[in-house]
């Protein structure tokens, strides 16, 4: 699996860290791929297409090369999903489709067009400038539906009353429609009749079913091993699961699961902990922490990187003896939730610390 696109960026000292990070923090709300997003950084057009084309995935497609596409080849690609994932189909045949990208080198948006496509999807390379200029001529986006400003006020039926009817004059028929004789059955069973009173799903006891994942973990030998089955435990139990090692003063994700995680921006989610956020007080407290979330600049790059939609999240220190070398993060979670992510990160806390007696 290659190593995403904004470590490569980094590593070859085409992108800034701070430039990663705005264009990671924008996410979706901001729309495009994450090249695109780069480029509105101040990542140069030319430093992404010559890696790229460095990696293979020449040639590159000029603007007159867009310019000169059938209309046939253009309808292969719904405006949708070309305005989605910034691509512009450029030559097909019954069996493949080549197509332009912002970031030929993303696998997963490959994948999804030719799931939806169904033929093989050839990548390569053109300038973002170039793929933009095609896609709002050749696949505008409809205009937005009008929002009324006020809704029509629906009058009430009117009923005429009789109050007996005397002897030769006819009573007047009320003004609405007269009910069924019978009315249509409900598909729906009488006890889901009202789904706002029905309980709440009753979450799993943590304390009750980690007692397995427990004894998996003082048993692991790897590090690796013993974030992942933390993270897959906390997961049970919330939303998504997040573990962030501390390095040389500076969080850094390690591993997650669950809605929302996406590998790429978790591995490329650096917090110093000098940056106020709710993982800075527990880092310099070596206590959890368990609330709705923080508000900080870090707080919203942690929840843009792990796809968050707010609420309660837990945070727990992960300590070595005394020494905070990481935390778990459980969002989405209940008081007995943050009580299982604190079970689960003493137990990787245990399980690091006898690692490193075992080296020694």
């Amino acid at each position: 699996m290659p190593e995403d696109l904004g470590a490569r960026l980094v590593r070859a000292g085409l992108a800034t860290r701070g430039q990663l990070t705005q264009a990671l923090a924008e996410g979706p709300a901001a729309g495009g791929t994450l090249a695109l997003r780069l480029t509105q950084t101040g990542v140069s057009e030319e430093a992404l297409v010559g890696l790229f084309v460095s990696e293979g995935y020449g040639p590159l497609l000029a603007a007159e090369d867009l310019a000169d596409v059938p209309s046939e080849v253009l309808g292969r690609v719904s405006p949708a999903m070309a305005q989605a994932l910034v691509v512009v189909p450029v030559r097909a045949d019954a069996e493949s489709l080549v197509v332009a990208m912002a970031d030929p080198s993303d696998g997963n948006a490959v994948q999804e067009m030719a799931r939806a496509l169904g033929v093989e999807v050839v990548p390569s390379v053109a300038k973002v400038s170039d793929l933009k200029a095609v896609l709002e001529r050749a696949y505008p986006l409809p205009p937005a539906a009008p929002v009324p400003l006020t809704r029509a006020k629906k009058k009430a039926p009117v009923i005429r009353k009789t109050f007996g009817k005397p002897a030769g004059v006819k009573v007047a028929r009320a003004a609405v429609d007269p009910l069924p004789k019978e009315r249509p059955r409900s598909i729906i069973p009488p006890h889901e009749a009202s789904w706002s009173e029905l309980p709440a799903p009753k979450r799993p006891d943590p304390s009750v079913e980690l007692t397995g994942v427990l004894a998996d973990i003082r048993r692991s030998e790897s590090r690796d091993e013993i974030v992942r089955l933390a993270c897959e435990a906390a997961a049970t139990f919330a939303r998504s699961a997040v573990f962030l090692a501390l390095r040389r003063g500076v969080l850094r994700g390690w591993d997650g699961v669950g809605v929302g995680v996406a590998p790429d921006a978790l591995r490329n989610l650096w917090i110093p902990k000098t940056s106020p956020s709710m993982l800075q007080d527990v880092v310099e407290s070596g206590e959890g922490r368990f609330g709705p979330y923080g508000t900080s600049a870090a707080d919203n790059l942690y929840r843009a990187a792990t796809g968050s939609r707010g609420g309660q999240i837990a945070v727990q220190p992960v300590l070595v003896r005394t020494k905070v070398v990481a935390v778990l993060c459980a969002d989405d979670v209940d008081a007995k939730g943050a009580r299982g992510a604190e079970i689960l990160a003493q137990s990787v806390g245990k399980a690091f610390q006898r690692l490193i007696l075992k080296t020694k």
